[in-house]
């Protein structure tokens, strides 16, 4: 994608030469946009409702944990997010940008989905019940 990117800006230097700006700024544009939607297709997140007084543990554990992603097919980028707190528990959320559904769904399958989820139960007391899928399609 890059290159895509590359090429658009040479293009863009060209219609700036032949003083066509406006058709300039719409080639930078529509590239950019095809780029953006190349690589972000499908958001996964999980929530996790995280015992008050327990959200440093909960952190470290995905501070130290093995993803095992790298190099899987389709995975783009990995977020864990804080919201907010009631009186029962801190809310949280795993949020995996996908080229694609498929990819996500294939890496669920795989080994490395396996190897990163193996330690699952070790934690008591940090979760209240188990985490809530949420699958998103980009659109804009």
């Amino acid at each position: 994608s890059i290159s895509v990117l590359i090429g658009s800006m040479i293009i863009q230097g060209i219609f700036e030469w032949l003083n066509l700006h406006h058709l300039s700024r719409w080639v930078f544009c529509l590239v950019g946009w095809w780029v953006d939607l190349d690589v972000k297709k499908y958001i996964a997140m999980n929530r996790f409702k995280i015992s008050l007084g327990r959200e440093d543990d909960f952190e470290e554990i995905w501070r130290t944990r093995e993803t095992h992603l790298d190099g899987v097919k389709g995975f783009r980028q990995f977020n864990l997010i804080k919201g907010s707190s009631n009186d029962e528990y801190t809310l949280y959320a795993s949020h995996s940008v996908w080229k694609s559904k498929n990819d996500f769904e294939n890496w669920k399958k795989s080994k490395a989905f396996r190897a990163a989820h193996n330690s699952g139960g070790q934690h008591q007391g940090i979760y209240l019940g188990h985490p809530e899928f949420e699958g998103f399609k980009v659109v804009l």
